[in-house]
């Protein structure tokens, strides 16, 4: 566990690693199913063109980083590509929110073989970590939804457990409504369910006040998009 006197402060490389440690452990129930492996642009040999930390994760995106998970590998699993770590927790929740959500759907290979899918799922990377600008679209469109959002209020609380200071900030900045509304709008289910999966709490239906405030928010400023 992480020193719980070093929140606000910046973290080793060592608490880093000891806090990963210990969110993953208590996301072990979630993570089961499939491997999650975390690479870096520089283990795949990107260059990066954009400022701050970025990062995606998508499906088949494992078979794209096949080389670079290297020795790691223990099959099929959710793949998350970062920039960089060290000071990736925020980052971290960001995409375990898409793939915990439940609206990414896993997908296997079909006809294609590892070696199309990886040329084509690399190539899309690439340019997305070139800098080539992103198509306008709403929050659903781009993966930001509700449920995303409810997704990402659940895991940042999970983190704030293990000791780590995670700022709004460094997860988002797709919300159209201030995030402390919408943890307050979703009221104590982080701390109910903390104990819980996410498929068994994802499953029910939002509550009503929390899709109420993300609906009037952000349908609202979607509606100014061309």
């Amino acid at each position: 566990m992480a020193d719980e006197s070093r929140r606000g402060t910046d973290w080793t490389a060592i608490e880093l690693d000891a806090i990963i440690a210990d969110y993953f452990a208590m996301l072990g129930a979630e993570l089961a199913q499939r491997p999650l492996y975390i690479v870096t642009t520089d283990e795949m040999g990107i260059v990066r063109r954009r400022q701050g930390c970025f990062a995606l994760v998508g499906p088949a995106l494992d078979i794209a980083c096949r080389e670079a998970i290297g020795p790691r590998w223990r099959g099929r699993g959710w793949c998350i590509l970062m920039d960089r770590l060290d000071d990736g927790i925020g980052t971290l929740v960001h995409e375990l929110g898409h793939i915990l959500d439940g609206t990414m759907p896993w997908r296997e290979l079909g006809r294609f073989s590892p070696e199309e899918v990886a040329e084509f799922v690399g190539s899309r990377v690439r340019e997305q970590f070139a800098g080539n600008p992103y198509p306008q679209q709403t929050a659903v469109q781009s993966g930001h939804g509700p449920e995303w959002h409810r997704a990402i209020i659940h895991l940042r609380y999970r983190a704030m457990l293990t000791g780590a200071s995670i700022g709004w900030h460094e997860i988002t900045t797709h919300a159209r409504c201030p995030m402390h509304e919408l943890v307050r709008a979703l009221g104590d289910e982080p701390h109910t369910c903390r104990h819980k999966t996410f498929a068994d709490f994802m499953a029910r239906p939002l509550p009503r006040r929390f899709r109420k405030l993300w609906n009037r928010r952000h349908v609202a400023a979607e509606r100014t998009l061309p």
